[in-house]
């Protein structure tokens, strides 16, 4: 039920939270059901992984919302998060340069 609710809410970091929360359950079930259920649980733990992942980088996006980056929404802060790669610039640096 945990995993179906999670599909319903709009929030992504509480999607992302409510799946992890199914997905232990799922395992905690896939145990103490009996049987060969080995394969279910092996994929639950590479989801757990997955939606633990984009809580980091959501978490990772709300340190960011400074100065320029104060406008953007939360998932697009998330994707700029993951986009490439960080570096510092010294002071002066020129990014970008009019009509190049």
């Amino acid at each position: 039920m945990l995993i179906a609710l999670s599909y319903y809410l709009t929030s992504l970091y509480w999607l992302w939270v409510t799946a992890v929360a199914g997905l232990l359950l799922e395992i905690v079930y896939f145990q103490t059901s009996g049987g060969a259920l080995s394969t279910g649980m092996c994929w639950d733990v590479v989801l757990i992984l997955i939606n633990l992942q984009q809580l980091k980088q959501m978490a990772d996006a709300q340190l960011l919302p400074q100065g320029v980056l104060s406008s953007l929404k939360p998932v697009p802060l998330a994707r700029l998060v993951t986009a490439d790669y960080w570096c510092r610039l010294e002071p002066g640096w020129v990014l970008a340069t009019s009509g190049e």
